[in-house]
């Protein structure tokens, strides 16, 4: 940020739990775009100066992830009018967490609730990820208390991006510095009522880590959940894409595909949109899922065969349907022999 301070998390006098989702470094050594996608507590709450502060992001896309009868009782954003709004309300089961056993295991009972979100609730998942990748932002998404629901998408969105788990589970654990806070309104929205579980407003990394790797062991992965497809889904036509291809351009550097992991590359490039489109092409003629393939476009930057590679990648796919097999082996060539510092 050419030594700017960008802030993660936004304060608000009457919100408690607007951050930032910029600023995460991916795996592949790009950085997620600052000011473009915010996760919050309930938008409703924003009034005098918090609504000044809130219009001065130059949001323009708000998506709701509240139930609608969460929206009648407590109110959408203001103005809702101004922005670009979306209701998709992902949990299907409420609960009530001031009522959670003490005894209960926390984080394991939390993890199963989001089980259920994830899968009752899958096509609107699906829809508000779709939403975030999509739009030119700045966008936000929020539930009630910014938590649980938000917590979720966030997660969701950062692993497509290609921000390693630890980060994940990091920033789902941020909501605990607003612990405290979600306390207070909830014992002042609830006066005489009994707060049975002490855990409360609580948000620790460890319920992220049972929740993906409940969906890794039922789909493979985050990606193999999202990518699947359900009866029923009542997306607008325009919204739905074949498969899990759901990728953010604004959100990282335009210059990488944003799909790619490579272990074989320190520096990675990509071909132009028209090579890239003549790719898909030949995979679907192939009947091949070309995200699965695309690795096979990228070359180690550090070889000095960039220009050599990137040539004859073009050739192979003007001349050959076939490309994808010779390609990947043209372009693993350079790594026959293992270099340093080059992982094999």
């Amino acid at each position: 940020m050419g030594g700017v301070r960008v802030e993660r998390h936004i304060g608000f006098a009457r919100l408690h739990n607007f951050r930032d989702l910029g600023g995460y470094r991916t795996v592949d050594g790009r950085t997620v775009a600052w000011r473009k996608v915010y996760r919050a507590d309930s938008l409703g709450k924003l009034r005098g100066a918090d609504w000044e502060r809130f219009l001065g992001l130059g949001v323009r896309t708000v998506v709701d992830l509240r139930y609608p009868w969460e929206i009648e009782a407590k109110g959408r954003v203001p103005e809702a009018q101004r922005f670009r709004y979306a209701n998709c309300s992902i949990e299907h089961r409420p609960y009530d967490q001031a009522e959670i056993d003490p005894a209960l295991d926390p984080w394991r009972y939390l993890a199963d609730r989001f089980a259920e979100v994830t899968e009752d609730g899958h096509s609107e998942i699906r829809e508000a990820v779709e939403i975030i990748a999509g739009d030119e932002g700045p966008v936000v998404f929020h539930c009630t208390s910014g938590k649980d629901r938000t917590g979720l998408i966030a997660s969701f969105v950062l692993t497509l991006l290609g921000v390693s788990a630890e980060q994940v589970g990091e920033d789902f654990a941020l909501t605990e510095l607003a612990t405290e806070r979600l306390t207070v309104d909830w014992r002042a929205a609830h006066p005489g009522r009994e707060l049975k579980w002490p855990g409360y407003g609580r948000a620790p990394a460890a319920v992220m880590e049972l929740v993906f790797a409940d969906l890794t062991a039922r789909y493979g992965s985050v990606r193999g959940y999202l990518g699947q497809r359900r009866a029923g889904c009542r997306r607008p036509a325009e919204r739905r894409q074949a498969g899990p291809t759901v990728t953010f351009p604004r959100l990282l550097p335009p210059c990488y595909h944003s799909w790619v992991t490579s272990a074989k590359k320190q520096t990675q490039i990509r071909l132009e949109e028209d090579t890239l489109e003549a790719g898909k092409a030949a995979a679907r003629a192939r009947g091949l899922d070309f995200n699965r393939y695309v690795e096979r476009l990228i070359i180690e930057d550090t070889t000095g065969v960039r220009a050599a590679g990137m040539a004859a990648a073009q050739r192979l796919i003007d001349e050959h349907g076939s490309y994808l097999d010779d390609l990947e082996q043209q372009l693993d060539a350079p790594y026959a022999d293992s270099q340093p510092g080059v992982a094999a």
